[in-house]
């Protein structure tokens, strides 16, 4: 009984975020995306818009616009349920849940 409890409540406590690719034109400005540039830095950011040939976005509450050429991919964060559920009861994968 207590197991379960436990599993519960770890279930509560977790949170689980997957990415899903996006095209240029579906961005939302209240909605997180990571943008992945061409150097391997990930960068999770706001109020990403596309400026012609460049992105204009908020990161750390700084304004930044970057090439899209040094962009490799843009993606949506959105939280998950299911991969909440499923994997708080397994072992975790590190970078997409945090306990």
């Amino acid at each position: 009984m207590k197991k379960a409890v436990f599993l519960i409540f770890l279930m509560l406590l977790s949170s689980c975020y997957t990415y899903k690719s996006v095209a240029n034109d579906e961005f939302r400005s209240e909605q997180e995306y990571r943008l992945i540039f061409n150097y391997g830095t990930k960068r999770t950011v706001t109020q990403l818009s596309d400026k012609g040939e460049s992105f204009t976005y908020v990161y750390r509450k700084q304004e930044f616009e970057t090439p899209q050429n040094q962009v490799s991919a843009v993606s949506e964060k959105k939280f998950s349920t299911v991969d909440t559920i499923i994997l708080s009861v397994e072992q975790p994968p590190q970078e997409l849940c945090f306990l």
